[in-house]
């Protein structure tokens, strides 16, 4: 039973990694969970799957931005040459 938990939990946390909207699901869905038979050692676990899964929603979430940046100091590049190249097609023929 406890191998079984360890699968899921480690499934979970590589769904977690490879999809944002699932991590902030799955945790959004733990942190709702409630139930009044739990014990001291499954709040245990839970509060640790939860921690676990918040973390790897924050790494995901850091990586997404620092690729959004890069991409948009590219993208910046991208339209300066665009203009650039239009620019000169545009004074060649006008014949400057």
């Amino acid at each position: 039973m406890a191998q079984a938990k360890k699968l899921v939990e480690g499934y979970l946390l590589r769904a977690a990694h490879r999809s944002d909207i699932f991590a902030h699901i799955l945790i959004w869905h733990l942190q709702g969970e409630s139930c009044k038979t739990e014990t001291g050692k499954e709040s245990m676990e839970k509060d640790t799957t939860v921690a676990l899964m918040s973390q790897a929603m924050a790494e995901q979430m850091e990586e997404l931005r620092s690729m959004e940046r890069r991409l948009g100091h590219v993208n910046k590049q991208l339209k300066i040459k665009v203009s650039f190249k239009l620019s000169l097609q545009e004074s060649r023929r006008t014949g400057v």
